[in-house]
């Protein structure tokens, strides 16, 4: 797509017809409907729609520190220790002194963490299925290897930008 010369081309092309605002808005219609199913089945345990992102890098890296779970969700400091606090009062994560270096800390799933993970992966699972149905194999292939390229191209953008 062509960039737009002015915001009358942008106008008239409409908003919601931008990647941005796509991915943007497809990614916060889907953890709200991932948490909609956990509360209907009671298993939320009160967390919100920004803590998602967190608890999934935890999942998916357990013993995280801080700094590096920054970077990985793209959040200043201040708002991801206001996540973990959140998290840690609902007793999801665990915080335990990195024996290397005692001043930091290494950020852990809690077993109630880790049973929320539990029950939200059937629901992601049917999700997916859903969505993807009639969707041929390998365009959801295509989809998935440029989203990555894109996201890899904006991380190296941000971290550029942040040194």
């Amino acid at each position: 797509m062509p960039p737009f010369k002015t915001l009358e081309e942008l106008r008239q092309a409409g908003v919601e017809n931008q990647l941005g605002f796509l991915t943007t808005s497809f990614s916060h219609m889907a953890r709200q409907y991932l948490l909609n199913q956990l509360q209907q089945r009671g298993q939320d345990a009160g967390l919100k729609i920004d803590e998602l992102p967190v608890m999934a890098r935890l999942f998916e890296q357990p013993g995280l520190p801080q700094a590096e779970l920054n970077r990985l969700t793209f959040k200043d400091k201040a708002t991801v220790t206001r996540l973990l606090a959140a998290l840690e009062k609902k007793q999801l994560i665990i915080r335990r002194i990195d024996e290397e270096d005692r001043r930091a800390r290494k950020i852990y799933l809690s077993p109630q963490g880790e049973q929320l993970i539990r029950n939200f992966v059937p629901i992601a699972q049917t999700m997916q299925q859903t969505l993807f149905e009639g969707i041929p194999e390998s365009d959801i292939q295509t989809t998935q290897r440029i989203m990555k390229l894109l996201y890899q191209r904006i991380a190296e953008q941000t971290e550029r930008n942040q040194t």
